[in-house]
């Protein structure tokens, strides 16, 4: 693997244990994204079998997406009351199976977490084949970890790493010295950069350089100029040892870690500032390109045409190809469009279901300048230090746009979109917490401002090591959890008040949500149903599809709505009939509203009239599911016409709200 070059692509075995690597990402909140992961696969190599093994009359919302990335789908029904579908079997049986068969196979890629694979990937490997291991973090054993050539952590090809990095800036430079000593030894060096970074995962399979906000291992080495000398020969990467290497990488042992950090490049920080903000930088003619289409297809002015829509249109619009264009660009610049006001929703809380259409005067360029501009406000607003040239090189690929970032910069001062801080710096606009106006709010507000915090100073590190904190006792404690979520959430508030530099909202947004969730599941946990019902609808207020919170909670939402959903009955002490973590909300919502306890029936309907209040988009986002859902048809739409019902209550007034943007 590590002596491929672009003419001698290997060929990959990608085995998906769908079921395994779904229900790890719900854990943690995650929506599964197949994306990613097949994106980095291509990067190693070609990719000559693709299986994914799951019960797809459950898992048939995924499907479209599979068959994007023409994976094949092996059925594999369930068996047992514990639901086990033996995917472990049948994937390790495929596994051998094609060892023996395709020669030509020389990489095999295993996407799940269960140590249990352990086994299978050291037999790989005893036959002289090269593993990667693909998982969550919280779901994965270090025994699998270990058994793999590389490992690589999904948090990682997201940009959602909830648990920290697997090494942070001082120890990827102590793996990387590790790793140049260890081919010095050798006589290996100069050496190919694929070999290099080989040798640095074969010591910790758990380095990724994206985990450091590097995109390219590159990047990576660059940015440790004093350790390495970088070459091309005929347009490949060599490495070798910088002048003085050896001795600082002898010494940087001895020298204690807070000593060694120092301030990582702004290009890094800016990364690392658009991840948090859940922003994907597209390729910049790809972005231009989409941008204009877009504009083309909003100008023509169709009633019904909703932002997801658009994505659907542009994403099979690329004549040049026999595949759809990747997902996650197409929605990124419809995004771009929506946090920019770029354009006109006709119900605002709906986000990227709301029918959109081109505000007045809008115009090609005003439509592209307020998308792009989003960019700039997200790394601004953070307080971090600006440079128009190095902003211009990871927006651009060029330095010659500096002049028009920084013209961007200037129109959003003008439209009130940041806020001026001493020494040059800005920080979010001044009504950037007006959600938490929101009187469903009030009370947890009220918590929040009443948390204590020090006089001292006030980091977003602080802040994110007590989210950390709160992670690590999600699963066994909400209580304990919903305490540290909110010390994080106040101390990121703190930070943004005070300008720290790389406070963002998004973090703050992101931290209170978790608390709002975990305080409500501890009510709900604790049998205290009327107290969690404010939390439930608290969290739900915060919510707008296609903004960062929605992006990082959308797989909590289902389950969210199903518990809130549940205190129908367990108000009255009644059983709902069906587990609410495991039942779609909007059969929970059949369940509830054709109950045959009348008292069920009636809580259920004031439930989702105040759903519906505080936000209409998630009744819609129940109705879509409606034909999917496994009930006798006639209690379907016996619910959904309930629900259409208080949507038309609330339509026009949504129509004439202004977005709750957080």
């Amino acid at each position: 693997m590590n002596n491929t070059t672009p003419e001698d692509r290997p060929n990959i075995c990608v085995l998906i244990d769908f079921e395994n690597i779904v229900v790890s990402a719900e854990q943690v909140d995650q929506e599964f994204d197949l994306t990613p992961i097949m994106e980095l696969l291509k990067t190693r190599g070609r990719l000559a079998i693709k299986r994914a093994y799951g019960d797809w009359a459950r898992y048939r919302h995924f499907r479209a997406d599979l068959l994007d990335h023409a994976v094949d789908l092996v059925q594999l029904y369930r068996f047992g009351s514990a639901g086990k579908n033996r995917a472990d079997i049948r994937l390790a049986i495929d596994a051998m199976e094609v060892v023996f068969t395709r020669p030509g196979v020389s990489v095999f890629a295993i996407v799940a977490g269960d140590s249990d694979y352990s086994t299978l990937v050291n037999k790989l490997r005893e036959y002289g084949k090269y593993t990667i291991g693909i998982g969550l973090r919280h779901a994965t054993g270090d025994l699998l970890v270990k058994s793999c050539d590389e490992f690589v952590f999904y948090e990682s090809l997201v940009g959602r790493e909830l648990g920290g990095a697997a090494l942070d800036g001082a120890q990827a430079r102590e793996l990387l010295a590790r790793a140049l000593r260890a081919l010095q030894q050798q006589g290996a060096l100069p050496v190919f950069a694929s070999k290099l970074k080989q040798t640095m995962v074969a010591l910790d399979p758990t380095f990724n350089e994206a985990n450091l906000g590097y995109e390219q291992f590159a990047s990576f080495l660059r940015a440790n100029a004093d350790l390495v000398q970088l070459e091309y020969r005929n347009k490949l990467l060599y490495v070798d040892l910088a002048d003085g290497a050896a001795q600082a990488a002898a010494s940087l042992a001895a020298v204690p870690t807070a000593a060694r950090e120092s301030a990582p490049p702004l290009s890094e920080l800016y990364r690392a500032q658009l991840r948090r903000a859940e922003r994907l930088v597209v390729e910049p003619t790809l972005r231009r390109t989409l941008l204009n289409e877009l504009y083309d297809l909003l100008a023509r002015g169709a009633p019904d045409l909703t932002l997801h829509r658009a994505a659907e249109v542009l994403r099979a619009r690329d004549d040049a190809a026999s595949a759809p264009r990747a997902k996650g660009p197409v929605l990124e610049v419809c995004k771009l469009a929506l946090l920019g006001d770029a354009v006109r929703l006709r119900r605002p809380r709906a986000g990227l279901s709301s029918p959109a259409g081109l505000p007045p005067d809008s115009s090609p360029e005003a439509f592209r300048r307020a998308a792009e501009a989003v960019y700039v406000q997200k790394i601004a607003e953070a307080g971090l230090e600006l440079s128009f040239t190095d902003l211009s090189l990871l927006l651009f690929d060029t330095a010659t746009e500096a002049g028009y970032l920084e013209e961007l910069l200037g129109e959003l001062r003008a439209r009130g979109r940041l806020s001026e801080r001493e020494g040059g710096r800005f920080g979010p606009p001044e009504d950037w917490a007006a959600p938490l106006r929101l009187p469903i709010l009030a009370s947890a507000v009220a918590e929040l401002e009443a948390c204590p915090v020090s006089t001292e100073a006030v980091t977003p590190g602080m802040a994110r090591a007590l989210f950390e904190a709160g992670n690590t006792v999600r699963g066994s404690n909400f209580a304990q959890a919903s305490e540290r979520y909110l010390r994080a959430a106040r101390l990121q508030l703190e930070a943004i008040r005070r300008g720290a530099p790389g406070a963002g909202r998004e973090d703050f947004w992101w931290y209170f949500a978790n608390f709002l969730a975990t305080r409500a599941g501890a009510a709900f946990s604790e049998g205290r149903y009327p107290l969690a019902v404010p939390y439930y609808l608290a969290f739900f207020a915060l919510l707008r599809e296609g903004e960062p919170l929605w992006d990082q909670v959308f797989k909590l939402v289902n389950v969210m709505l199903s518990y809130y959903f549940a205190t129908a009955a367990k108000q009255l002490g009644i059983s709902p009939g069906r587990n609410p973590g495991y039942t779609h909300p909007t059969l929970m919502a059949v369940l509830l509203h054709n109950h045959a306890e009348p008292a069920v029936s009636a809580r259920w309907s004031e439930l989702a009239a105040e759903l519906a209040r505080t936000n209409p988009a998630l009744v819609e986002m129940l109705l879509d599911y409606a034909s999917m859902t496994p009930a006798d048809p006639a209690l379907v739409e016996r619910t959904t016409a309930a629900l259409r019902a208080l949507l038309a209550d609330w339509y026009s007034e949504d129509a004439a709200s202004a977005p709750v943007s957080v």
